[in-house]
């Protein structure tokens, strides 16, 4: 499931770099070259910020993995919306880029932080390693054909706003699966409340 995530991440990038380098004028002959790369810099500085702030609560991520895990998958997709509208309004293109930039590097954060604690549930025979290093070619292969496939569509020159909504949902129901296939080995308040009750009971038999 993370292989599909990934294909359709993969795909909708396609969308949201033309649609950022469109508003940044590129496509323009007479585009001024320093200003694109000096507002290119700033974006990206901006996301990083936001990388190191949203790094003090890593403490948290442990209590709700699966809620964090979605919850940044859906902010991924937030800022990737941002980055699309920037071909709506480049004169907003800074304000926009370094929101839609933030938005990706916390998510980023919440899916690198949860990451390791996922992959051991499947590393049953002690080989995390393993485990890890098979994930992330999968999830680097999928992003790949995806990239592909969305320069493929790109091509044929589809409607942007729902191809892209087309294919966040994909990644979205693909986000879900996936959390839902992980079993973590972790008492829930589900489980945790009807054994306090019993042990309640038995105590007070006693």
């Amino acid at each position: 499931w993370r292989g599909v995530q990934y294909f359709f991440g993969g795909a909708m990038s396609v969308f949201t770099t033309r649609s950022l380098l469109g508003a940044l004028g590129v496509a323009n002959a007479g585009a001024a070259e320093g200003a694109a790369a000096i507002n290119w810099v700033v974006k990206d500085g901006a996301g990083r910020l936001g990388r190191f702030l949203f790094a003090r609560w890593g403490r948290e991520l442990d209590c709700e993995l699966k809620q964090f895990r979605l919850a940044g998958d859906a902010l991924l997709e937030a800022g990737a919306l941002l980055e699309l509208s920037t071909a709506l309004a480049p004169r907003f293109f800074l304000p926009l880029a370094c929101t839609a930039n933030l938005a990706k590097n916390v998510a980023a954060v919440a899916a690198s932080s949860t990451r390791a604690p996922i992959y051991r549930t499947f590393a049953t025979a002690n080989n995390l390693a393993d485990v890890t290093a098979k994930a992330e070619s999968v999830a680097n292969l999928a992003d790949v054909v995806g990239t592909a496939a969305g320069i493929a569509i790109a091509r044929a020159n589809p409607p942007v706003l729902p191809t892209f909504c087309l294919l966040s949902l994909g990644y979205l129901l693909a986000s879900r699966r996936e959390v839902d296939s992980v079993v973590l080995p972790y008492l829930t308040s589900g489980v945790i409340i009807p054994i306090y009750l019993v042990n309640v009971y038995y105590i007070e038999r006693r």
